[in-house]
């Protein structure tokens, strides 16, 4: 049996139901119907149009069609989930040195610049998440101003501190 390669272009495709709507894009634009019938026939006077049923569909059924729409090749929707997922993650990190159970550092006694205290590759390091609170922001950055921690940075793009 002989092997073929499956260009890039097809890999890539996205699959289309109708004209250049996506399964994700159709539910987007029929959840608001679904969400209508629901309210028309759940808030009084059941199923009979009222301006402010009218207002709350409007109000709660924008928002979902406007998230089907596309910007840059990629839905809104994911846009948003991507933003999310960004503003979630952890963004500083600090290491342990006496864990025992972390990954390995990976610098050399050569890349020691001068009053830097670097462990040798045999320690080990496990990286903690940290969400500071005001007060320890401002006592972070009056170290970094006042020279009492010195940072440096490694292969990966981290950053490493260490207190004097």
């Amino acid at each position: 049996m002989k092997a073929s390669v499956i260009p890039a272009q097809i890999t890539n495709h996205e699959d289309t139901i109708t004209g250049n709507l996506t399964l994700t894009q159709l539910i987007l634009l029929v959840a608001p119907v679904f969400l209508s019938a629901v309210i028309f026939a759940l808030i009084p006077p059941i199923m009979k149009v009222t301006a402010d049923k009218v207002v709350i569909l409007l109000l709660l059924g924008l928002p979902i069609v406007l998230l089907a729409l596309r910007v840059k090749e990629r839905l809104l929707v994911n846009w948003l989930a991507l933003i999310a997922r960004y503003l979630l993650m952890p963004h500083i990190y600090l290491r342990s040195i006496e864990d025992e159970n972390a990954c390995e550092c990976s610098q050399s006694n050569e890349e020691v610049t001068q009053g830097m205290q670097i462990q040798d590759s045999q320690d080990n390091i496990k990286p903690i998440s940290i969400h500071p609170s005001l007060a320890e922001v401002s006592f972070m950055d009056r170290a970094l101003v006042n020279r009492k921690i010195k940072y440096f940075t490694d292969k990966e793009g981290s950053i490493n501190a260490i207190i004097d």
